[in-house]
């Protein structure tokens, strides 16, 4: 009799700890779904930059069921390009950390092969503000003479990347 309490006890404890992790787990309908991911990208994308909750949920509220705004368009607008000053120069130091993190890793590869190499780096995060360099990977097309003929921000392919330098070698002929 004891040997059965045993393997039941272990059969059994799969579906206890199963069905108490469910019940910590919040239950989401469709529009609450999508709610949440759409204020979790909004929270990430604002990382680092204050937040006042209230304020953001009374202009989504007013926003949402048409109301008055509680500001003038003009103070809107500056509020949005200071906003968007403030996630970029966020997003440029961020990025510069972490080109000063790859940076040293590159270093630290180039000295184990014995390989050397000028790098140069954007520390403070000056040339990408300049060249509103708010995504990573950033790629920019450059002609012979130093002009920046296109950007793109995101991940490219092989073929388009081939696509990109031709377009400039045909501008160039």
């Amino acid at each position: 009799m004891k040997r059965s309490i045993l393997p039941a006890c272990a059969l059994a404890l799969p579906f206890v700890v199963a069905s108490a992790f469910a019940a910590d787990a919040p239950v989401m309908d469709e529009t609450s779904r999508m709610n949440y991911a759409l204020g979790y990208q909004i929270g990430r994308d604002l990382a680092g930059t204050e937040v006042k909750a209230d304020a953001l949920v009374k202009g989504l509220d007013d926003g949402s069921k048409g109301a008055a705004p509680a500001l003038k368009p003009e103070e809107m607008e500056a509020a949005l390009t200071l906003l968007q000053q403030r996630v970029g120069e966020q997003r440029a130091k961020q990025q510069a950390a972490e080109m000063q993190q790859r940076s040293a890793a590159g270093a630290a590869y180039l000295a184990e092969k014995g390989l050397t190499m000028p790098v140069l780096l954007d520390g403070a995060g000056e040339l990408a503000a300049q060249l509103d360099v708010t995504y990573l990977p950033t790629t920019f097309f450059v002609d012979e003479a130093g002009v920046i003929r296109s950007r793109v921000r995101r991940t490219l392919t092989l073929e388009e990347m081939q696509t990109g330098v031709k377009a400039l070698h045909r501008d160039a002929d």
